[in-house]
């Protein structure tokens, strides 16, 4: 884990984005994915970041990144 923020300091804009609520955090997290046998498409690594996403999102909206 990189950092961590209150839902009490985040932008409004930020908390509704991510469909924060009081108590919640936003935490930015920092993932090395590094296969030994073969390079990862765009859309292989896309994939493993929606999946990693989803397993740790408690929001109550889904926000993935621009794909």
């Amino acid at each position: 884990m990189i950092s961590e923020t209150p839902w009490s300091s985040l932008p409004p804009a930020a908390s509704e984005r991510l469909g924060l609520g009081a108590g919640q955090r936003n935490a930015l997290l920092r993932v090395v994915i590094r296969p030994l046998d073969h390079t990862l498409s765009d859309h292989e690594a896309n994939q493993l970041r929606d999946r990693m996403y989803a397993a740790v999102h408690r929001g109550s909206r889904n926000t993935w990144a621009a794909r």
